[in-house]
């Protein structure tokens, strides 16, 4: 976090702004990711329109009313496309402009302060897309820990902001139509409830358990006390997506304009962002590969799969997850192993 103390490294001057957009039935749009720089460091060689998701920018990586206007008029035109008119429901915040008139898309304001019991995604979507998200970032983390050949510094830059990209769209694909509709049905929606979204074991709390499971894990390799789940999932959620206007509306009118102009040119980078190591080489062809090694090819081949815009991505993410829990039991293993080795002496 910006306000904490860093030791041993930078405090990462990354940030992105997420936005989802779901119907009662369980179908989902791709997330609005907005982050600080139109082409980051990191994006090199991969074009934006072929990401997994919908990517803008900002200054501040924050929601603003122009690029909530533009997306609207982009999911309009979807619909258009698609010969389909729908409802979208909104909360009253700042950038989530009224005024706007659609053909496909008619917005309907919620109540003031009701966002808490009236958003669906509030009564636990984007907690169980969290949940998942940031199991996948435990995962690829611990995964690396044990790596002689890496520094800490180099596992920290090694979640970089395309990398969270890939697990943003991850972990929306996994958020379970059943979990979505339940969401819809607490908030108050006539939604018809079936025996999938009626199951009494929750997927949610599989993932939660997931979760508190990896903490453990990265806690005894770091030689640092647990941290709770809820705070470890939850710990944004304070913080700021947009601009909250004060009296200085005149200033602050003055810094979106200027934030907004800022997103024109597409070929901006972001010089904040530490400049990317060269990607590994390609090993040789052999039977005794490492599953680091195999690891390093399943991104070169997710960076390829995005910059194609190619339908194996979701396959290549899976494959990855399956690697990274193989290497974080590999690893648990050995490490019993040299225990009871010690006590046996």
């Amino acid at each position: 976090m910006k306000t904490e103390d860093c030791k041993g490294g930078k405090v990462s001057k990354d940030r992105l702004t997420v936005m989802f957009t779901c119907s009662a039935t369980g179908d989902k749009l791709k997330p609005l990711v907005i982050g600080k720089a139109a082409k980051p460091r990191c994006f090199r060689n991969i074009d934006v329109r072929s990401l997994p998701v919908t990517w803008t920018s900002n200054r501040k990586a924050w929601m603003t009313a122009a690029l909530f206007t533009d997306w609207l008029k982009d999911v309009n035109s979807l619909m258009r496309r698609r010969k389909k008119k729908i409802l979208l429901f909104l909360d009253n915040a700042t950038s989530h402009s009224p005024d706007i008139r659609l053909s496909n898309v008619t917005l309907k304001f919620l109540p003031a302060n009701t966002t808490s019991r009236l958003q669906p995604l509030d009564q636990g979507i984007i907690r169980a897309f969290k949940a998942r998200c940031r199991k996948h970032l435990l995962r690829s983390v611990i995964a690396k820990i044990d790596d002689t050949t890496a520094t800490a510094s180099e596992v920290a830059k090694s979640v970089n902001v395309l990398g969270a990209v890939y697990m943003i769209s991850r972990a929306w694909n996994e958020t379970r139509e059943s979990t979505i509709t339940k969401c819809f049905a607490k908030a108050g929606f006539p939604v018809p409830m079936t025996a999938d979204n009626e199951g009494s074991v929750s997927e949610e709390d599989q993932v939660q358990d997931e979760v508190a499971d990896l903490i453990r894990q990265g806690s005894d390799r770091l030689g640092v006390d647990n941290i709770d789940p809820d705070h470890y999932i939850d710990f944004d959620n304070s913080m700021p997506t947009e601009e909250t206007y004060s009296g200085d509306w005149e200033r602050q009118l003055v810094d979106n304009f200027v934030a907004d102009r800022e997103n024109v040119n597409p070929a901006a980078v972001d010089d904040d962002d530490e400049v990317e190591p060269e990607p590994a080489k390609d090993a040789s062809v052999r039977s005794n590969l490492t599953f680091p090694e195999v690891l390093q090819m399943l991104n070169q081949l997710q960076n390829f799969a995005a910059d194609k815009d190619c339908p194996i991505l979701n396959h290549i993410q899976d494959a990855k997850s399956v690697v990274e829990a193989a290497i974080i039991k590999q690893r648990s293993t050995a490490r019993q192993s040299t225990i009871d080795s010690f006590f046996k002496r």
